[in-house]
């Protein structure tokens, strides 16, 4: 009579992969600082920070691709003029699982964050962030401000009010400046015949308008980007234009946060 066998068990996929997911989203959040990008990006998993690009593909599935009951901690980081840093926080519990890497998800944080910078008073404002947890956890103040100084926001950017600062220093660093070894005497000679004297009148009206001056086309405009950037360097090694070189770091740095979030 032949012998009776056990039934083998049915493994059930999903179930098995939400497990490891569980496994890895164990103490495990990411947070990111808007205007820094990828730099003030931090993915800590089962309590350590990752290297982005050093870390396993499987892991990065479990966390950010895997459907999580995500929780967000959205906010401002501000600093004001007595130089006092803090945060407007509001959290928010999804109903739903999602993957973290999703459009539903991508557009979700993209609202959520430009809701936020329209409803509130951007002067003193450093940067929005937002801080996920794949595991519902909600952030002290405590951890909030730590994660932030990780990220070098309070050492990195400035706000308006401050950017503001740093323009009119900067501009008036320009203007000690004399343009003509940077660019032709004849550019400059059409550009101080239509009142523009030198590189902070050119910084501050910007090349859509100068390009309308009569005899100043693309090959100028081009000649005057070109003469602008030897002057940074040439100066900036000098030591004399620090207030400049700041204003222009943080343009450029609210220039790219613009482009990464989908403005309405």
């Amino acid at each position: 009579m032949a012998s009776s066998k056990k039934p083998r068990k049915k493994h059930n996929k999903n179930k098995m992969k939400l497990l490891a997911s569980d496994r890895v989203s164990k103490n495990s959040f990411i947070v990111s600082a808007i205007k820094l990008g990828s730099d003030g990006q931090i993915w800590v998993k089962n309590g350590v920070p990752q290297i982005m690009g050093k870390t396993t593909l499987q892991d990065f599935n479990l966390t950010f691709r895997t459907s999580r009951p995500w929780s967000l901690t959205f906010g401002l980081a501000y600093r004001n003029i007595q130089q006092q840093t803090f945060c407007r926080l509001e959290h928010v519990a999804l109903s739903n699982c999602l993957p973290f890497d999703s459009e539903g998800m991508s557009k979700f944080l993209d609202d959520e964050i430009n809701k936020m910078i329209a409803e509130h008073e951007q002067e003193h404002v450093l940067t929005p962030f937002f801080i996920a947890s794949p595991e519902k956890h909600e952030f002290t103040d405590e951890e909030i401000d730590k994660l932030l100084h990780i990220s070098k926001v309070f050492d990195t950017l400035k706000t308006p009010y401050e950017v503001d600062i740093l323009r009119t220093k900067g501009m008036e660093e320009l203007r000690q400046i004399d343009p003509i070894p940077f660019c032709t005497e004849r550019t400059w000679k059409i550009l101080r015949q239509n009142g523009i004297a030198d590189f902070s009148q050119v910084r501050l009206q910007g090349l859509n308008q100068i390009i309308k001056i009569k005899g100043i086309g693309k090959k100028r405009c081009d000649e005057l980007i070109e003469g602008y950037h030897k002057l940074l360097e040439h100066h900036g090694r000098k030591g004399d234009i620090d207030s400049l070189l700041e204003f222009e770091v943080q343009i450029q740095i609210h220039q790219q946060a613009m482009q990464r979030l989908k403005r309405k």
